[in-house]
């Protein structure tokens, strides 16, 4: 996550409309829903630890037995963040913080743009970076949490499984296969 932080650099200034410990860069998700989209993220071992808190990019905080851990969408990890639950808002603190777990400088850019979130949406890449996609604020979007983490935990699924060097050559959700020149369209025997 550092390496792609230094890639975004600070273009969009430092100002903060509220403290990191609520204010935008929080969402309020149904459990549910975030339990769907989790189901995606499986094989990166989330047992013993209960979600905590999303970010409006879809990253979720997890407490355990073992301390506070933040599930990354962008880089498909899973680091520690603190020993304990009441340590967190402290650990969210400052510029490095800010960058690396909410994304602020999107969250703020985003809302001076009136790009905002509705009931059950994150902000996700709309070509994810896993598969090259840019990290810049063209790049995102609004979309559903289920929608946004099972899609980054099945790409991060299967870059984890595939050999190093592996090509994406194509990518289909739910049937539709994208054309060459970008478009999607059902498969030919369902249109």
């Amino acid at each position: 996550m550092r390496r792609l932080l230094a890639i975004l650099g600070r273009p969009f200034g430092r100002r903060r409309e509220r403290g990191a410990a609520g204010g935008p860069y929080f969402v309020e998700v149904d459990a549910d829903a975030l339990a769907r989209g989790l189901t995606a993220w499986a094989w990166l071992g989330l047992e013993g630890r209960r979600p905590i808190r999303v970010t409006a990019f879809g990253g979720v905080f997890f407490a355990g037995a073992d301390g506070v851990w933040f599930l990354d969408p962008l880089d498909g990890s899973l680091t520690p963040v603190c020993a304990a639950e009441t340590e967190l808002d402290a650990s969210l603190v400052g510029e490095d913080a800010e960058d690396q777990y909410l994304l602020a400088p999107f969250v703020d850019r985003a809302r001076r743009e009136g790009l905002r979130l509705g009931p059950g949406e994150v902000y996700q890449f709309k070509i994810a970076p896993a598969l090259g996609g840019p990290i810049a604020f063209a790049n995102i979007e609004p979309a559903s949490l289920v929608v946004a983490l099972s899609v980054t935990g099945a790409l991060h699924a299967l870059a984890q499984a595939a050999p190093p060097g592996t090509a994406v050559v194509g990518v289909a959700v739910d049937g539709v296969v994208p054309e060459a020149d970008g478009a999607s369209e059902p498969p030919a025997d369902e249109r």
